[in-house]
């Protein structure tokens, strides 16, 4: 067992002792999916008066989630949302697209992105990255529906630990393999959308990434 696993150990235990607490007489099981998973603030830097500043999710199939060995290449494809709530007296945005106020004061994007990063550092428990990511997306605000598209650059940072390893006993068994890490990032993104509505933005905020993990106990 490579010692960076040990940072996944760590999860798949959590994982058995929440099964063996929670388990019936039937037993019980779980298994994650390798994912990345991104929470993150944009701000507009371009535009942007009719909106506040937007909260983003991005959850992704990585290379980098499922890989059990350090990698310098990184490829996913996923889902993007972003929600931005529209500022008062936003009218003459309606005005100007010829539609009417609605109810709704949000206005909401969501799509999917296929994204390529390489490390810049790449050390034993840390590494940077630069990334690039196009997007497809759906927006809607006031009740009207439209496509656009996106692109971002992003650097990031993250410490992780890969490997593969697992633990089992007369009634218990965990496994994981792929990568956990923690990370930050920063980006500049732009997005084919009205002015009003910001285009451009800077974007910070959280990564998470979780590898393959299957725990079972067996029934009493």
């Amino acid at each position: 067992m490579q010692r960076a696993s040990w940072f996944g150990v760590a999860v798949v235990l959590v994982a058995l002792i929440t099964l063996e607490r929670g388990a019936d007489a039937k037993g019980g099981g779980i298994i994650v999916p390798p994912v990345r998973i991104e929470l993150g603030a944009l701000f507009p830097v371009f535009g942007g008066e009719a909106v506040e500043p937007a909260a983003e999710v991005l959850i992704g199939a990585h290379w980098t989630a499922i890989s059990w060995r350090p990698t310098k290449i990184d490829i996913g494809v996923g889902y993007i949302g972003s929600t931005r709530k529209l500022v008062p007296g936003y009218r003459g945005l309606a005005e100007r697209t010829q539609q009417p106020r609605g109810s709704d004061d949000m206005f909401t994007m969501s799509g999917g992105y296929l994204s390529l990063g390489h490390t810049i550092v790449a050390q034993k428990h840390f590494r940077t990255w630069i990334e690039m990511r196009g997007e497809l997306l759906k927006g809607t605000i006031d009740a009207r529906a439209f496509s656009a598209i996106g692109g971002a650059v992003r650097f990031s940072a993250e410490v992780f630990g890969s490997g593969v390893g697992g633990h089992s006993d007369h009634n218990s068994i965990a496994i994981f393999a792929g990568t956990i890490s923690f990370g930050v990032y920063l980006e500049a993104s732009h997005r084919d959308i009205a002015l009003e509505l910001g285009p451009s933005g800077i974007t910070g905020g959280f990564s998470f990434k979780l590898p393959f993990i299957l725990a079972a106990v067996a029934g009493c």
